[in-house]
Formats: structure tokens, C-alpha cells, sequence
């Protein structure tokens, strides 16, 4: 049998013995205590979402959403904790069809209700992210977002640029790359991207309520750098480098 929970069971304690069998218990718990059960159970939790073969819908969450599946009252009081607290990790392409997947996982995968994730997307690719621009601009439950675009963009800077020189000068940062966020800057997909951005942005300029916080992370070549890292916060359209592990405002 399992032991009861109080407010003070440990988590890796209440991970390993949720089950069928423990509902009774957690039942028996004031409202607030599992409250305070799921808050602590779903933070920082990481559930991984990807496709399989046969494009079924797998996730991996080192057990942590075990509680969803011991009754239904839990699974209704424990879901929107998760949804609000655990951080979603998917390839975009993934994150764009799980509405295809409601019918046999529920309101696990629905998208409309995430507030954190993490996207991946292979430069190839980047034309999926126009399918998943109404979601990002629109959803009431997305807080946080981050993408990381997997492929590197060709030299966006001269090739005489030192990181010094960029490291210590603003002048220099805007001259060289304050209107990188434009379409015109044709550079392997690079124009693509600069597209997208502008058209979420201002999708996202257009909500009247709260904004998530979206920001997108990339790299490109650029000699005698090798490769330099870059991020961009999508509803301002502010770049940033990553230059010596310290980032820098382009304008």
C-alpha cells in the first residue's frame, strides 16, 4: 500500500508512487495541499513531444505526468498546473499538428493551453513556422517561447569586422547589421526568416492584452569568427550576438 502524502512529501518521493492506487490519498488532501502537490510536481518539469512512426504522437516526461492518469478529478485538476508550469520541448512541425492528436490525448495536446516551450526547426524548414504564426500571436496561455534554429546563415557581416570592434562600439553594431531584419538581406533562407519575423511581429504588435515574450536563437558564418550566435526578440525585432559569452544589443 502506499504511504499517505502531506504537504511535505518529497518530489522524486511522490513521482515514483503515483498510481491508481494513491488517488484515495491524494483525494483525501485538502484542495490546496494538491495544488501545492501538482505546483511542485509540474516546475521546471520538461515533457518532450515528437512523432514516431506512423506519425503517432510520443512524449517523455521521466514520469512526471504519472498523476494525470491515477482518476479523473486529478487528471481535471492537475492538467492546467502542467500547462502553466512544465515547459513543452518540440520540432515545430511537431507542435503544428497536435491538434491532430486531441482525439487520443485530450487537452494533453493542446497547444492553445501551453504557457512555456522550447521549438526546434531545421533551417530547411523554416517555412513551418508560417503555419504556427496565428498560434504564437494569438494564444492567451503562451508566456514563453524559444525557438532554436538548427543550420547555420552564411556571413551576415564583412569579413574585416573584429569582435572587438563590435564588442565596443554601438555605432558600429547598428551601421553594420541594424536593418539585418529585412527581407532584402538575401542570404541562404536568411530573407525568409527576416519575413517571417517582421509578419509575427507584427501579429503580435496587434494583441491589445499581454504579449508572450517570444525569442528566436540562430547562428551564421562569418569569418575569422568561425560562427557567431544570435538571437532575436521577436516582438521588438531587437538583435543581439553573442560575442566573448556576453550578448549585445544591435540597436
Amino acid at each position: 500500500m502506499a504511504e499517505p502524502l502531506s504537504p511535505s512529501t518529497s518530489l522524486s518521493a511522490a513521482t515514483a508512487t503515483f498510481n491508481a492506487d494513491l488517488a484515495p490519498t491524494l483525494l483525501n488532501l485538502p484542495a490546496e495541499v494538491r495544488l501545492n502537490i501538482y505546483e511542485e510536481l509540474f516546475k521546471k518539469a520538461k515533457v518532450e513531444l515528437s512523432l514516431a512512426h506512423g506519425l503517432k504522437l510520443h512524449y517523455r516526461d521521466d514520469r512526471i505526468t504519472a498523476i494525470l492518469w491515477t482518476c479523473r478529478l486529478l487528471r481535471a485538476e492537475a492538467m492546467p498546473v502542467l500547462h502553466a508550469t512544465a515547459c513543452f520541448h518540440a520540432d515545430a512541425n511537431v507542435i503544428e499538428v497536435l491538434n491532430d492528436f486531441r482525439q487520443d490525448y485530450g487537452v494533453l495536446a493542446d497547444r492553445s493551453r501551453f504557457a512555456n516551450v522550447v521549438m526546434h526547426i531545421q533551417m530547411y524548414r523554416l517555412s513551418d513556422i508560417v503555419g504556427l504564426e496565428h498560434w504564437i500571436a494569438t494564444s492567451y496561455a503562451l508566456q514563453d517561447l524559444v525557438c532554436h534554429i538548427h543550420g547555420t546563415f552564411w556571413s551576415l557581416l564583412p569579413l574585416f569586422v573584429s569582435i572587438d570592434t563590435l564588442r565596443q562600439s554601438q555605432a558600429v553594431r547598428e551601421a553594420l547589421l541594424g536593418d539585418i531584419i529585412s527581407p532584402a538581406r538575401e542570404n541562404r533562407g536568411w530573407s525568409h526568416l527576416s519575413q517571417s519575423l517582421t509578419q509575427l511581429s507584427q501579429k503580435m504588435n496587434d494583441r491589445h492584452n499581454t504579449r508572450p515574450r517570444v525569442m528566436w536563437y540562430f547562428s551564421f558564418h562569418t569569418l575569422p569568427f568561425n560562427t557567431l550566435k544570435a538571437r532575436v526578440d521577436v516582438e521588438n525585432l531587437r538583435l543581439e550576438l553573442k560575442l566573448r559569452g556576453e550578448w549585445f544589443y544591435i540597436s
